[in-house]
């Protein structure tokens, strides 16, 4: 494994075009620039990486022909498809991944009711990285290694609400040409119950208003079907994107 520089990271996803790799992300340039990231390379297969303390995140181009992979330790892969192909998935499993959970891209127009936003400086990336390890999964819930966070900091990517000093939830969020991808979204728990998800989900419309940008969108888990009703309450609608998370120990 070693450290990928722009030009090697740009060699690599024009694999997504050569139809004998099995790409598994769609992710651009920029989606990657976020993370400190590694090349791990088996005979003619390539895999992104990204670090954690007890396993590794993997973005996959496969060898159709002869897919192989001998990095060890717990590998978690999501592929992401609009179109689902058996072939692909199968092709995934013979590398020894058990499908884990799928997820759904829900988006909606950011010209819905707006409240003014709150961007967080780095005196919350602490706070934020804690409450996001406290409420999302370790393996299935894409948490930020701190230089991460804090380039989401740096980038002006975090906004969250104020009780005086004391914050009451936030929004990590990513940014592409037409939408703002909510990462993580959060309510401190003595301020649960209070309405503060919609909250932040209407201050995130105020931000993608001051950009122009016309879309918000997020991944929900398929079988939370709480937070799918919340969203759609919000007029947030299924998009035909999904993912499907594998894991290998």
């Amino acid at each position: 494994m070693k450290e990928i520089n722009k030009t090697e990271l740009i060699e690599i996803l024009n694999k997504r075009f050569d139809n004998n790799y099995l790409c598994t992300g769609l992710k651009s340039v920029a989606d990657y620039e976020i993370a400190d990231l590694f090349l791990h390379e088996t005979e003619d297969n390539y895999y992104l990486i990204k670090k954690r303390d007890d396993f590794f995140l993997a973005d996959a181009f496969i060898n159709k022909k002869n897919p192989k992979l001998t990095l060890l330790g717990t590998i978690i892969l999501e592929y992401a498809f609009k179109r689902k192909k058996k072939e692909f998935i199968d092709i995934i499993k013979s590398l020894g991944f058990q499908e884990i959970m799928t997820r759904k891209l829900m988006r909606t127009s950011a010209n819905g009711e707006n409240l003014p936003f709150t961007i967080l400086n780095k005196s919350f990336l602490g706070e934020v990285l804690c409450e996001i390890k406290a409420s999302f999964d370790m393996y299935y819930g894409s948490i930020p290694a701190e230089t991460e966070l804090s380039k989401r900091f740096n980038n002006g990517e975090v906004i969250g609400l104020l009780d005086g000093e004391n914050l009451m939830g936030f929004v990590e969020f990513s940014q592409t040409q037409s939408s703002l991808r909510i990462e993580h979204i959060a309510v401190c728990e003595k301020y649960r119950g209070l309405g503060k998800s919609k909250d932040l989900i209407k201050s995130l419309f105020g931000v993608a208003k001051a950009k122009n940008i016309p879309f918000v969108e997020l991944f929900v888990n398929a079988n939370n079907d709480i937070a799918r009703k919340l969203y759609e309450k919000m007029g947030f609608k299924e998009d035909k994107l999904e993912t499907i998370v594998f894991r290998r120990d």
